[in-house]
């Protein structure tokens, strides 16, 4: 898969680019607002959460992190409407998924993307939202 960043300068680079591609299989060609990809800082500030918030309440720091994934995650992935959450919605429902015990959607969350797939603004709406849960539980995160 190719991303393009089209702008009004690279119009002509981009039809070049286009004009490359084999086109004996059909290609889906897909044209969507550019968002910044998020950076590696949310990452890292996001495990170092995990770590206190399995400190304040009782749970590894793996444990959280799924726990996150599924309470903050997923929500602002269905958000979305795209081929991805499609495909994870089918997955989960497939497994039976909400009908697990937790500690077994713990370990099926662990093989799905989720955050990994989150534009800037959706990972900062997911880092606010778990920081705003866990505040009015008595966890400062900063």
């Amino acid at each position: 898969m190719k991303y393009l960043k089209l702008t009004a300068g690279n119009i002509r680079y981009v039809i070049q680019e286009l004009l490359k591609l084999d086109l004996t299989r059909d290609k889906r060609l897909g044209i969507s607002d550019w968002d910044k990809a998020r950076g590696l800082s949310s990452n890292a500030l996001s495990w170092v959460w995990y770590k206190e918030i399995g400190d304040f309440i009782g749970m590894t720091t793996d444990e959280v992190h799924s726990n996150c994934k599924i309470q903050f995650g997923l929500p602002i992935l269905f958000s979305r409407k795209d081929d991805y959450v499609y495909d994870v919605a089918e997955l989960l429902e497939s497994i039976q998924f909400w009908q697990m015990p937790l500690e077994m959607q713990w370990r099926k969350i662990k093989a799905i993307a989720i955050t990994s797939k989150f534009k800037t603004k959706e990972m900062s709406r997911y880092l606010e939202d778990i920081q705003n849960f866990y505040g009015v539980q008595g966890l400062n995160l900063e």
